[in-house]
């Protein structure tokens, strides 16, 4: 049976529950699509978030039209994350006038990430730049009372990204996804991790 007919039959699963009217028991289990019982009895908790889980997986696939393979890079970036709104500031200028400039402390991170040169990558299976279509995934390990929003801190990522020439482009071309990014607190020094994929696209 192919993945594409295994969904067909367990999608939409759901967390169904019943009561046995002998013990006067409640009774929860994961349902198929068809109403087939897939698990034993559980936890009504556990039997939500198996059909949750199978529905992402599943839907997901489904509507994107691509699949996401292994790793083809896994990059290393010191620090805690800028935020795209932080690229920019107003600031005078020689004509006493107000501009928005360029961030020194921005423009500094991207320079001092490109010094590492191939010592920013802890694996890659990929000739630079990366021409092809990609999801990224970035994992911020940050410390500090400092809040961050995770859309400005990924866009960062992919000015990053795009300057050193490790992808071809920012535009869906190329980044079709950044799924799974998250943040995660740490007592040793802040730093992110950048997860790249090589999406398959499915042809019609």
């Amino acid at each position: 049976m192919s993945k594409e007919s295994i969904g067909k039959y367990l999608v939409p699963a759901r967390a169904t529950v019943e009561y046995d009217e002998e013990t006067k028991e409640r009774i929860c289990y994961v349902q198929c699509r068809n109403g087939e019982a897939l698990t034993v009895s559980l936890p009504y908790s556990w039997a939500e978030f198996i059909a949750t889980a199978i529905n992402r997986r599943y839907i997901a696939r489904a509507s994107s039209g691509y699949q996401v393979s292994d790793p083809i890079a896994v990059l290393r970036i010191e620090g805690l994350p800028f935020q795209k709104n932080e690229s920019q500031i107003v600031a005078r200028g020689k004509d006493d006038n107000f501009h928005i400039m360029d961030n020194p402390a921005y423009e500094e991170s991207i320079k001092q990430a490109a010094l590492l040169g191939e010592n920013i990558f802890l694996e890659r299976w990929s000739v630079l730049p990366i021409d092809e279509p990609v999801t990224v995934s970035c994992i911020y390990f940050i410390k500090g009372k400092a809040q961050y929003v995770l859309p400005m801190c990924n866009a960062y990522v992919l000015d990053l990204l795009d300057k050193l020439n490790v992808i071809k482009g920012k535009s869906q071309l190329y980044v079709r996804g950044m799924d799974a990014s998250q943040f995660r607190g740490t007592r040793e020094n802040p730093y992110i991790l950048v997860i790249i994929r090589k999406v398959e696209v499915k042809k019609k």
